[in-house]
């Protein structure tokens, strides 16, 4: 490896892991409870290739998981059905490039960048399982005031925690 590539490799993790610290302490502050490592092995939203090389992935407890890399971030959450329905995908989707996948059946997309709401209610409910994972990419450098409205969408909300 020459010199110039390990200088490359070096402002690009120095990014990541600038960022990463930054996103921490943004979900921190912002009362999210977080943990994060180093974790390769993911899939290039935009080629389905296997990505060969670590990057940060937070867990945030109770709501989802976010991978920053040198694209851009991906936020992944699985949810049930009714939880899915009650959300607006309006809000959710809108100007997002997201997709969701029955969990049961991980080649069916109910939910795809360019669908419309009626087509996704539509699917949603006629798809016969109850669990599915929701990919929502985000390109360029994302602030957590971004971070945070997503968040708030994917959320549990405390009505839903409790139990009569």
């Amino acid at each position: 490896m020459t010199q110039a590539d390990k200088e490359t490799l070096e402002r690009i993790y120095s990014y990541l892991y600038d960022s990463a610290l930054q996103l921490e302490a943004a979900l921190n502050s912002g009362g999210y409870e977080c943990d994060w490592g180093w974790y390769n092995r993911g899939i290039d939203p935009q080629t389905g290739d296997v990505i060969p090389y670590p990057v940060p992935v937070f867990k945030i407890y109770g709501i989802g998981g976010i991978a920053i890399t040198p694209e851009g971030s991906e936020f992944d959450a699985r949810l049930n059905k009714i939880k899915l329905m009650s959300m607006n995908p309006e809000t959710v989707f809108s100007g997002r490039r997201a997709e969701v996948y029955d969990m049961e059946n991980s080649a069916e997309t109910v939910f795809s960048s360019g669908d419309d709401v009626k087509t996704f209610v539509s699917k949603l409910f006629l798809t016969p399982s109850d669990d599915f994972r929701v990919c929502i990419y985000m390109p360029g450098v994302v602030s957590f005031n971004e971070f945070r409205a997503l968040l708030a969408e994917f959320a549990v909300k405390e009505e839903e925690t409790c139990e009569d």
